[in-house]
């Protein structure tokens, strides 16, 4: 089952081929992952997994309308803009390298 975020909230959308890649948690499921058995390593496991794809697919969604966004202005701001940020992103910043693939990318066209 998978999750898209619109602008009212959470609404379910059902494609079980996805599994977990694209599942987005509403605040009462994500705390119902955080409070389950913390003594089985499978179900720890699975449950760090689904948080590590939902914050993925998160950075990758934030990272598209940056680069939507930042595809309206001038070729040498946009290159100033990503050579200014890059100073202040830890080098495990999903956003940021998401966004800098897809900047990237769109470059090359």
């Amino acid at each position: 089952m998978t999750r898209e975020i619109t602008n009212e909230g959470f609404s379910p959308r059902r494609d079980d081929s996805e599994g977990l890649r694209n599942q987005v948690f509403n605040p009462a499921e994500r705390q119902s992952m955080l409070v389950g058995d913390t003594t089985n390593p499978r179900e720890l496991l699975d449950r760090n997994e689904a948080l590590i794809m939902e914050i993925n697919n998160h950075a990758t969604r934030i990272a598209e309308a940056a680069c939507k966004t930042l595809s309206g202005v001038p070729t040498h701001l946009q290159e100033s803009f990503m050579n200014g940020i890059s100073c202040f992103n830890e080098p495990h910043d999903v956003v940021y390298n998401a966004m800098r693939e897809q900047w990237a990318a769109q470059q090359s066209h």
